[in-house]
């Protein structure tokens, strides 16, 4: 077999979930690493290595797969074909590989229900959390309708789920959000998702005060104020248009107004998202709460008793619900 054949088709599956027998009762024999097979390969070699470059696993196997026997921890994997004789043909390359444990995934409500808008077509749904995984299954129902689920992505940290839902057809109401892990490990949600009709709540309406920030650092600005692209229509040398149309576009400039040095520009703040209190949005009411907590002699007692009113707002202002 040419080294180019041998190469072609080689993917290795680069996170073995690796459940404890006697905490989940497993039974053995269910922890693999997978890859492609490649047509003409008589066989394999699999070869896995510590962090410290010690080689814990080094074997011929007959199949595209290899049982993972090893502690939790951080590795590097890498396969070989062989030819007829058993010689490598081609090493692919050390590919990392984490042995984990599955545990149940855990959902954030403190920011309350995920509001979403059907508008028509994919819509992507961040949720935060714990313990999500890219293997991790997500199903949005209630009693009568399930929306289809056509993927999902996990962060790094498996603190944030990317869910994407094809809202085309989903009626209005309220649905149960099921989050699911390897071996069953399931967590189920009631009432989480909230359909509506209308716009969208926007992208960013549940990141918490750091993460928006983040954000904003992130984004390219344009003109002489240095606006942040989400609110920028055209850029020009001298100015730039706004575009408020969108929802990310209107929060994020409302916002902006919040942070402003200008009381009059806080106050507009204040009462837009008063008044766009539902689904409430995050990185404002922490913005508020924290100036209150911490700083509260930096404003009038008239200005702090808006900013007040708008945590109100906030806390008291619910969802629409189905009927």
């Amino acid at each position: 077999m040419s080294r180019k054949t041998a190469r072609i088709g080689l993917a290795l599956i680069v996170l073995v979930f690796l459940a404890v027998v006697a905490l989940f009762a497993q039974p053995e024999g269910d922890d693999y690493v997978i890859w492609r097979p490649i047509a003409g390969a008589a066989a394999y070699r699999i070869q896995i290595r510590n962090q410290d470059g010690e080689i814990v696993t080094d074997q011929r196997v007959a199949d595209p797969w290899h049982r993972v026997v090893a502690g939790y921890g951080s590795y590097e994997v890498r396969v070989a074909p062989l030819n007829a004789a058993g010689e490598v043909a081609v090493w692919s390359r050390w590919r990392p590989l984490r042995v984990i444990q599955v545990r149940e995934p855990g959902l954030d409500t403190s920011g309350g229900p995920v509001v979403v808008a059907r508008t028509g077509g994919r819509q992507q749904i961040a949720v935060r959390g714990t313990n999500f995984l890219p293997a991790t299954r997500v199903r949005i129902e209630n009693e009568r309708d399930q929306i289809p689920v056509t993927g999902t992505r996990a962060s790094e940290d498996g603190r944030q789920l990317v869910i994407e839902a094809d809202l085309s057809n989903a009626p209005v109401g309220n649905y149960d959000l099921v989050v699911e892990n390897p071996y069953e490990r399931r967590r189920v949600e009631r009432n989480f998702i909230v359909v509506r009709s209308g716009e969208s709540a926007g992208t960013h309406f549940n990141d918490s005060l750091d993460e928006y920030r983040r954000y904003i650092a992130s984004l390219d600005r344009c003109g002489p104020y240095a606006s942040p692209d989400p609110i920028v229509s055209n850029c020009h040398p001298g100015f730039a248009t706004l575009n408020l149309r969108d929802p990310d576009g209107r929060n994020l400039y409302y916002f902006l107004k919040l942070e402003a040095r200008n009381v009059y520009d806080r106050q507009r703040g204040y009462d837009y998202f008063s008044e766009h209190c539902a689904p409430a949005f995050r990185p404002a009411r922490e913005l508020i709460g924290q100036r209150l907590e911490q700083n509260p002699r930096d404003y009038t007692p008239r200005e702090r008793e808006r900013m007040r009113g708008m945590l109100d707002q906030m806390a008291n202002c619910r969802a629409p619900h189905s009927h």
